[in-house]
């Protein structure tokens, strides 16, 4: 729920500013420019997560047909990405939340605080990435 506006100085400055306000500021004030660094950001962070993973199941032993399946699926979505498609971008986030969640519940001798900080700053970069894509679109509409 939104606070009302402020009539005055007085109430501006007496005005508790909220999470979801400095976000909407940070989106409002996204250019394109700004947008398509955070959609390359995204793809390009894309490819690490699939050499990454490629790495993971190598080393494991695992390199069976579901690899195969989940690397051309991972590479499917960066093109996607690549391609500025919103709901890829979506997808492709959720699906890589789901895969630490199910990493971490499998393999749990993984879970250390560098493999955690790591993960979180690929979601930072992924969730930066969406809004590239959502404020990318949302220009372009208006040209």
């Amino acid at each position: 729920m939104k606070s009302p506006k402020p009539k005055n100085e007085e109430e501006k400055t007496n005005s508790v500013l909220t999470i979801s306000d400095i976000e909407d500021y940070k989106y409002k004030n996204i250019t394109k420019e700004i947008a398509e660094n955070y959609i390359q950001e995204y793809w390009i962070n894309g490819i690490i997560i699939l050499i990454i993973s490629t790495l993971f199941y190598f080393f494991q032993g695992q390199l069976t047909d579901f690899f195969i399946y989940d690397a051309i699926f991972i590479a499917l979505l960066i093109f996607g990405i690549y391609k500025k498609i919103r709901l890829v971008g979506v997808i492709f986030f959720i699906y890589f939340l789901i895969g630490k969640i199910i990493i971490f519940a499998t393999y749990p001798g993984y879970i250390n605080i560098i493999t955690i900080l790591i993960s979180l700053s690929f979601l930072k970069s992924f969730y930066l990435g969406i809004l590239g894509l959502f404020k990318w679109h949302e220009i372009n509409k208006k040209n």
